[in-house]
């Protein structure tokens, strides 16, 4: 008998403990949702509750109520006030229902909203990733939640015990604009007043807000525009995040900030504009390539030889490297906007090779090694010569024809008075030319 009961009293212990877990699992586990009637809600007890509902674990409450500033969780949200109401909420809940049933330009629930789409109360966007979700809030307030539960950026709207028919959009000028019963009360600070039809809001896999028109870089919340300061750690990456189609985007310029905005800066980034250098005339500039790659090589795959360049004389072989940009003054970073050493940008010119072995180069003396263009063989090369050393004389122009096409060909300009260790071959030269020889 004894045993029974030790039996049973066993049994008993074993189903509180179990039962016991499972509401703490529950409550780890409850978290914001979407309700069947689309508006927001808890989960708990496996299903998706209305925030009405106040047997959620309140731990977990998860949403703001915008007619007294209710916040039944997120206590460390210091944009909202803390007092609470169950009936307040089941009033949020009613309108959250009819405006979500009449929007028939809402986007909610994509990563993305476009012109003449919107989001109202309880309505958000979600990142590609499932992670983050920006939410405009019956407060005023559109926030970014990083995994529902850490807001990481906010209009900064949130108008206490003042609960209204809040509405997001974006404009055809390019801005974040949220009206409260028709009156403006946001517009986001970016400095594009274009007016376009394309203009995009999208919520992308870092948390970061993007406006685009259409695929070309406006303003975030993180990197904003070239207006905005921001944080300095974000050098290496803020040109490559505003400009994330293109490879050929450096900083033009850094502007300190000041006042409240001390230790940021304004960077502002331009096409052919590395660590603050302009390189809008090159003939061609690479991708950031590893640095043992040939560069004479690399200039040959990047600028393929077209009409134009043909009707120039040049084939395959012209092109070649004139300058190396290593590193940082390549604008060259690793994914996580720290300078890759590893990684070099390549200046590429037709007139200009480090190395141009086929036409007896100057070893270790390259600003010694002036070339021509490819010119047509029956051009004066001595006059193009003297042009590039900037002498009306004295100068000899060694003629090859290795990397140009036939019928043309390219000279090394030599300054026949200008004292430097010279080749043998090269010393002949010189010696044809003084007396004549040619």
């Amino acid at each position: 008998m004894n045993y029974i009961f030790i039996i049973i009293i066993t049994l008993l212990i074993i189903f509180w403990v179990i039962n016991d877990l499972f509401r703490f699992f529950e409550f780890f586990n409850a978290g914001i949702c979407t309700t069947s009637d689309g508006t927001y809600g808890n989960y708990y007890n496996n299903k998706c509750n209305p925030f009405s509902d106040s047997s959620a674990p309140s731990s977990n409450r998860t949403y703001i109520d915008g007619t007294n500033g209710n916040d039944g969780t997120w206590s460390d949200i210091t944009y909202s006030s803390t007092s609470t109401s169950t009936s307040t909420n089941t009033n949020t809940n009613t309108n959250t229902n009819t405006n979500t049933n009449t929007n028939t330009n809402t986007n909610a629930g994509t990563d993305k909203l476009e012109i003449g789409e919107s989001l109202t109360v309880n309505q958000f966007l979600i990142s590609p990733n499932q992670i983050y979700k920006a939410i405009m809030q019956d407060d005023g307030n559109f926030v970014i939640y990083n995994n529902v539960t850490n807001p990481i950026w906010n209009t900064e709207t949130s108008i206490s015990q003042s609960q209204g028919n809040y509405v997001l959009t974006i404009s055809n000028t390019g801005n974040i604009i949220i009206n409260k019963d028709n009156s403006t009360i946001y517009t986001s600070p970016n400095s594009s007043q274009n007016s376009s039809e394309n203009y995009i809001l999208k919520l992308e896999n870092n948390g970061n807000l993007v406006i685009y028109d259409g695929s070309t870089y406006i303003w975030s919340t993180i990197f904003g525009d070239k207006d905005t300061c921001i944080n300095n750690n974000l050098e290496g990456t803020v040109c490559k995040s505003r400009n994330p189609n293109s490879n050929n985007f450096g900083l033009k310029s850094i502007t300190a900030c000041t006042g409240d905005d001390l230790g940021k800066s304004k960077f502002e980034c331009a096409e052919s504009w590395f660590n603050q250098k302009d390189y809008i005339n090159a003939t061609k500039v690479t991708p950031c390539i590893n640095k043992s790659i040939d560069f004479n090589e690399a200039c040959k795959i990047f600028q393929p030889i077209n009409e134009t360049i043909k009707d120039n004389g040049y084939n395959m072989n012209s092109i070649g490297a004139k300058e190396v940009l290593y590193g940082k003054n390549g604008g060259c970073y690793d994914s996580s906007g720290n300078v890759d050493l590893n990684k070099a940008r390549v200046v590429c010119d037709y007139n200009y090779k480090t190395n141009m072995t086929k036409l007896n180069h100057v070893p270790n003396n390259y600003d010694y090694n002036v070339f021509t263009k490819c010119m047509n063989i029956k051009d004066n090369f001595n006059n193009e010569c003297k042009v590039l050393l900037d002498k009306s004389d004295k100068v000899y122009a060694d003629i090859n024809g290795y990397d140009c096409l036939p019928g043309f060909g390219r000279a090394k300009c030599i300054d026949l008075e200008k004292p430097i260790n010279r080749t043998n071959s090269m010393k002949k030269f010189i010696k044809d030319a003084n007396i004549n020889y040619l």
